[in-house]
């Protein structure tokens, strides 16, 4: 860092840290409103008391001469509200629940004193937001427990929050928020970072690092957050870990399948095995009643599916004329299974086979909350996972007999402790650490990845090695006075990242034609990289003062700064490759790139109620921009730079065959292939604005429709740099090949609307549903980690279109209901006929949504290029007239018109755009009926049965796009082949819950 940079950096955060100290730690609620008199004039100095009678936590606070109370970050759940003042009657609100992240206002009005006793009422289930603009919402226990997950992974649940888009199978890798990149979203565990550190999202193969028998309930804020939040640009999760009480509470459950009961799988001739059962037990209550609690939680996965796998590989025709022509290409052709089904195509069979994923998972929780007085408590919680996992290794092009093994081990802690000064000013402290350990090994016949167009990929045998940890330290200081709630705050994060993978080398043939006479398109040789070291340190500061500017009309002004740090190798040996700062190769320990200081965010947001309205109607508008660094793992590519890189391509050596031994020793002075990394990029920035309108209905609804707007610079992309000058024949850097380059060069732009209506749970009941109409475009790039190469390095523009996340309608609907029958119930509440009707429960969880685009591509030589590029980026030309619907209309073999495309001509690009078209929509319907067996005083034994994608729609996945290939246009695998998730076939679930 610059020291002009860090001295403007210093001072800023000085500023931030010196201004007046309220509510909003992420993971706790607020308590605000104001006292007034039988006459409606406000009461200065009132005594106002919240009590939480399951830890005993209690905390008072004096209105202010504006009448106002502000009570910051409490615990979640229900609690009491007692205020008093002289010579007024003394009131309490009983029931009032607050929620992960609320800012509850409750306004009290006190009459005038009858009798010296409390009046007692009960707040209202229906809490409208009356100071924030934001686009998110709040996924409660009774969600987590009661909602059908297929897997028991909490973040399906996430496509439940307004502004979610599911793209895939509904885990944390295929859900995304306003048109965002899945790397722009954040996870934060008891507010404290839960990423998966390299990438943002956690560990996508492990199902139970975050089990939901330990959460309490979590919060998404999709869009328009106020300045707490930040270092990312989209969605911010926050996960509640459950707490101890005065109360003991336990569990044992076991959740289990098999494939008896379930609908076949797509594209498989007959049922696959399955075995999965999920276990586990929790335990939680007082080690000294009022002041210390405790929780534990065990939860155990073994699952075992059969997969089906289908590919494309060589006929034994084929076979046995190439080898004729060419037998250097036997170790290549003996690595393909032999096919079992011909296609159109002689030289090309179909295989079709089975594979299993197996899955072991260990995970546990541990959290302390010790409240020392009145004004000072704190908790310590830790927890990890264990995942032991092997899977069929595939990609778009189909799954052979190639297999990955991982192992995972993600562990996260924190210690927090809060502490009131005076009865206005609450400081909290926050210590995290966050480690996700990740080695993974391909398992292949054939050690190199070999691509040729028109037959499956073989996989290599590449081992990886990943270490990332990052320490977080955060203090937040929150203060009320007059009308206005303060909340500032200032934290580190210290990231340290270790990688290293073994060798790799890829062969590649644009064509099977090119292939049978052994004429190779390109090839990659990387070296072995030992495991090497990154680190780099991260800032933040906030100020957020919510304004009361009159008493139905909330200010929110938001100032946010964040510092992402530089990466640096541990021992100096940095070496940059980027040819607009150093020319090429930069001198070795030159910095990765230089550091962006100048990402300060403004927040902005009105609400207003109007009283004609009856303050049924919240009235909401904002505006903030918001800053990110992408993908870490985007920024590591230097660390690969120390071994050589070779990037060998048909245009320089016309005759490059294999094997290529002869072709390395000359493509050493002349296809090195460094990884680049643009040294003076910008972080990504995103321009967010919308309005909203909540109302309050019958039955204790809260409906809301609102529009969401971004707009987004500086978005991660990746190019080609170093390509063929047409004008010259050749490249301008001499000694170097065509290179990888990533820099921050896209835009994007969202546009959605929203239609949310919620109940929260009450008498037995809670419904949601969620609807969003949107588009989101882009010139290639979704977000961090998510970028496409261009066809064409020197037209971005061209790109230009639909992004490939694009999903135009989305939506969502779940519910809960205890019948009304049984004891304590509306109906049967005695005899036989309450036993046997009593104690049952249905939910549901309906999700639908509209296509993803299609990107068609074509596979071409590098030497039919006149940049020499030839990346899986090209696409066909679109011949004028032909529609992109088959004659005989969309069909799983018949999905998009081949007719509809040509093959370019020679030293051209292809004028086809970018994502013509859209793949199948989904939708489905996952259910789940509960039954009481046995209650017993304190214990519960509760039988289950859920059924997921219950009437067996087909969930196809996307067709097959490159139109160089045999089975163009054709649906070839399932969307989910996974045994969990959404878009799976038909699968049926049963379980048993012991609870006290």
């Amino acid at each position: 860092m610059k020291p002009r940079s860090l001295y403007f950096a210093l001072i800023l955060l000085g500023a931030i840290l010196s201004a007046l100290p309220l509510p909003a730690q992420v993971d706790r609620a607020n308590l605000k409103g104001t006292v007034t008199d039988p006459n409606g004039a406000v009461v200065p100095r009132a005594t106002v008391t919240v009590h939480f009678p399951q830890t005993g936590f209690t905390r008072t606070v004096e209105s202010s001469s504006e009448g106002e109370y502000v009570l910051s970050g409490l615990p979640l759940g229900e609690c009491t509200l007692t205020v008093s003042a002289t010579g007024l009657e003394q009131k309490q609100v009983d029931n009032a629940t607050l929620t992960v992240g609320e800012t509850r206002t409750l306004d009290v009005a006190l009459g005038v004193v009858r009798a010296a006793e409390t009046v007692i009422v009960n707040a209202s289930d229906v809490a409208l937001d009356r100071d924030y603009a934001s686009t998110g919402g709040v996924i409660g226990e009774e969600q987590v427990q009661n909602l059908p997950i297929n897997g028991r992974n909490w973040a399906g649940l996430m496509v439940l929050v307004p502004g979610a888009i599911n793209t895939g199978s509904g885990n944390q890798t295929s859900i995304r928020f306003a048109g965002h990149g899945l790397d722009d979203n954040k996870i934060l565990f008891d507010g404290v970072d839960a990423t998966g550190i390299l990438r943002q999202s956690e560990k996508s193969d492990l199902r139970i690092q975050i089990s939901s028998e330990s959460i309490a309930e979590f919060r998404v804020n999709s869009a328009l957050y106020s300045a707490e939040f930040g270092g990312v640009g989209g969605g911010q999760g926050d996960i509640v870990s459950k707490s101890g009480s005065n109360q003991w509470h336990g569990s044992l459950y076991e959740f289990l399948r098999n494939d008896a009961l379930n609908a076949r799988a797509l594209f498989s001739t007959s049922q696959l095995p399955l075995r999965l059962n999920q276990f586990g037990a929790s335990l939680g209550g007082p080690i000294v009643q009022d002041h210390t609690f405790f929780f534990l939680n065990y939860e155990g996965l073994r699952q075992m599916v059969a997969q089906p796998l289908t590919g494309l590989v060589p006929s034994s025709s084929f076979i046995q004329q190439t080898l004729q022509v060419e037998p250097q290409l036997q170790p290549l052709l003996q690595a393909y299974p032999a096919g079992t089904a011909p296609t159109s195509n002689l030289n090309v069979n179909n295989w079709t086979g089975s594979g299993r994923q197996v899955q072991n998972e260990d995970f546990g929780l541990a959290r302390i909350d010790q409240q020392f007085s009145s004004k000072t408590s704190a908790f310590l919680r830790i927890n990890f996972d264990q995942g032991r996992l092997q899977a069929p290794l595939g990609d778009s092009s189909g799954y052979l007999r190639d297999t990955v093994n991982t192992l995972d081990a993600p562990k996260n802690g924190l210690i927090s402790v809060q502490h009131i000064f005076g009865s206005s000013l609450l400081n909290e402290t926050r210590f995290s650490v966050n480690r996700t350990p990740f080695v993974t090994q391909n398992n292949s016949i054939f050690p190199n990845e070999l691509q040729v167009s028109g037959f499956t990929t073989l996989q290599d045998n590449l081992e990886q090695t990943q270490s990332s940890t990052a320490y977080s330290f955060g203090d937040t200081v929150n203060r009320s006075f007059g009308r206005h709630s303060i909340t500032t705050g200032a934290g580190l994060r210290r990231v340290e990242i270790n990688l290293g993978n073994s060798a790799t080398t890829v062969f590649s043939y644009s064509s099977i034609a090119k292939f049978s006479v052994n004429s190779m398109n390109s090839a990659s040789v990387a070296a072995a990289v030992p495991t090497q070291g990154v680190r780099k340190t991260e800032y933040y500061g906030f100020i957020q003062d919510q304004y009361k500017f009159r008493p139905n009309v909330t200010l929110s002004l938001g100032l946010r700064y964040d510092y992402y740090g530089v990466f640096s190798e541990v021992e100096g040996r940095d070496k940059p490759f980027d040819p607009y700062t150093c020319g090429g190769s930069c001198p070795l320990g030159s910095a990765f790139y230089n550091s962006d200081p100048l990402d300060i965010g403004p927040r902005l947001a009105v609400t207003w109620a109007p009283a004609f309205l009856h303050d049924k109607t919240v009235l909401r508008g904002g505006y903030g921009l918001y800053y990110g660094e992408g993908q870490l793992g985007d920024l590591t590519g230097p660390l690969n730079n120390l071994t050589t890189s070779l990037a060998l391509s048909s245009t320089q050596f016309p005759t490059l065959s294999y094997p290529i031994d002869t072709f390395i020793p000359l493509g050493a002075s002349t296809a090195n292939a460094p990884h680049g990394l643009a040294r003076d990029r910008r972080n990504e920035q995103f321009d967010q604005w919308g309005v909203s309108v909540q109302q309050q209905l019958p039955l204790q609804m809260l409906a809301d429709i609102g529009y969401i707007g971004n707009h987004g610079a500086h978005i991660t992309s990746r190019t080609y740099v170093n390509v063929i000058n047409p004008a010259t024949g050749t490249r301008p850097l001499a000694g170097f090949g065509q290179v990888d380059y990533k820099k921050m060069g896209n835009n994007s732009n969202f546009s959605g609307l929203s239609a949310t209506l919620n109940r929260r749970f009450a008498s037995g009941w809670l419904l949601g549903a969620n609807y969003l109409w949107s588009h989101s475009t882009n010139d290639g790039s979704t977000g961090g980690g998510e970028q496409d190469y261009p066809q064409n390095v020197a037209c971005r523009i061209c790109e230009y279109g639909s992004s490939d996340q694009d999903i135009r309608s989305s939506f969502t609907s779940s519910a809960v209901y205890q019948l009304p029958f049984g004891h304590g119930q509306k109906y049967f509440t005695h005899g036989a006929g309450g036993r046997i009707l009593g104690g049952w429960q249905l939910s549901g969880l309906a999700t639908a949504r509209t296509g993803l685009p299609l990107n068609v591509t074509v596979s071409r030589s590098a030497s039919s290029m006149l940049d020499g590029n030839s990346t899986s980026a090209q696409r066909p030309d679109r011949v004028a007239g032909v529609s992109l619907t088959p004659p005989e209309g969309k069909s799983p073999l018949h999905w998009i018109n081949p007719a509809a495309f040509a093959t370019p001509a020679k030293d051209t690009w292809g004028d086809a755009s970018r994502n013509p078209g859209r793949g199948p929509g989904t939708w489905q319907l996952d259910t789940s009926l509960e039954k009481e067996l046995l209650g017993i005083e304190k214990f519960s034994l509760k039988f289950r049965a859920d059924g997921f994608n219950i009437f067996n729609r087909a969930q196809y996945g996307l067709p097959v796009t490159n139109w160089s290939a045999t089975n163009f246009g054709v649906i070839t695998t399932q969307l989910n082949a996974g045994a969990t998730g959404t878009a799976t076939q038909r699968v049926f679930q049963m379980s048993l819950r012991l609870s006290y």
